[in-house]
């Protein structure tokens, strides 16, 4: 099929358009991605990993008109000319990423890729939006430039990414794209990778029912990472604890087992025992960093925010903090030591 008579003016133009406004495309991109980070972390959804956007070069483009022979007026009529990509850690975070992008820009399609397979078809799907800045943006002045563009938005598992991105190497986007032979197997992975997702809901159902019945108890029990938060939850100070950056229980559960602690009731001894001693450190602390701060300087070892709060552990510093009490600063300074040097 030849490509029509005015097609070189019309990519000329086009052209030309994508060097003025390269920089909108980008700078919607940059603002989706911090408004969702921010509204994720407002309700402390975890990513598989950070979210991803790019904004589609001109022989990218290019070759998509050629290729599907296409011609827009203009690039906001293309949906993917900027794309960000969403990879969420577990299947059920699914729903509120979705309300969050539904709830605070505005959504001009939603499709489900994995609703239009049958149940015998061939694939794994993923979610996919086309959205524009919401109408409270475009009151503002340094956000009122990106009026009119649009952006994708895709949002999938980690499951389904890996399936994402096999496909398009293998470059089996359809069940006709597959040879015969490599069929079944390649239904197989698709099973699989879905089975992963169906599984880390299963360890997350089961962890809750864990979690639920050890509040329940009031006996000794082995310490492992979901006990030791407990623990900290109920004998550490709430407003030490660290809900924007997550408190790492595992590396501290290591050093417990390291010095022998094995139980929630050997820890709870010796956390009533140092409690007092780790809290005035703590202030001692807080008040260095406010010094810090009045002369201009960051705090160190600690945020801005957890300064002017009045705190400086977290829940795993203060009972580290309360183990080196235990065990004695040398000893456990050694011990610290020489796992940073392994």
């Amino acid at each position: 099929m030849s490509p029509p008579k005015r097609f070189p003016t019309f990519l000329k133009m086009l052209e030309n358009e994508y060097g003025t406004e390269i920089t909108r495309f980008r700078n919607l991109c940059e603002e989706i991605v911090r408004q969702i980070d921010q509204l994720l972390k407002d309700v402390r959804i975890n990513l598989a990993s950070p979210i991803e956007f790019r904004v589609k070069t001109w022989p990218s483009i290019l070759d998509k008109i050629k290729r599907n022979q296409i011609q827009p007026e203009t690039l906001a009529e293309i949906r993917d000319v900027a794309g960000i990509r969403i990879i969420a850690l577990f299947r059920r975070d699914m729903e509120p990423i979705q309300k969050i992008i539904e709830g605070n820009f505005k959504v001009l399609n939603k499709e489900d890729t994995f609703s239009r397979l049958k149940e015998n078809q061939f694939g794994y799907g993923s979610i996919h939006y086309e959205v524009q800045a919401p109408g409270e943006w475009l009151k503002i002045p340094t956000l009122k430039k990106l009026e009119g563009l649009r952006a994708e938005i895709q949002v999938r598992t980690g499951s389904q990414h890996i399936w994402a991105a096999a496909s398009h190497v293998l470059q089996y986007k359809k069940v006709a794209h597959v040879p015969f032979p490599i069929r079944r197997t390649i239904n197989r992975v698709a099973a699989l990778l879905e089975t992963v997702d169906l599984e880390f809901e299963r360890v997350l159902v089961e962890r809750e029912e864990y979690t639920e019945q050890i509040s329940q108890r009031r006996d000794d029990i082995s310490l492992n990472t979901e006990s030791l938060k407990r623990l900290l939850d109920a004998t550490l100070p709430k407003e030490n604890r660290d809900d924007e950056e997550g408190e790492d229980y595992a590396d501290l559960l290591d050093d417990l087992l390291h010095f022998k602690v094995r139980t929630t009731s050997e820890f709870e001894k010796i956390i009533k025992k140092h409690f007092e001693a780790a809290i005035k450190t703590d202030k001692r602390h807080v008040k260095i960093s406010i010094d810090e701060l009045e002369k201009g300087e960051e705090p160190g070892g600690t945020s801005v925010e957890r300064t002017r709060r009045g705190v400086y552990f977290t829940h795993v510093g203060l009972a580290r903090s309360i183990l080196a009490l235990e065990v004695g600063d040398d000893e456990f300074s050694k011990y610290l030591l020489r796992n940073v040097s392994k």
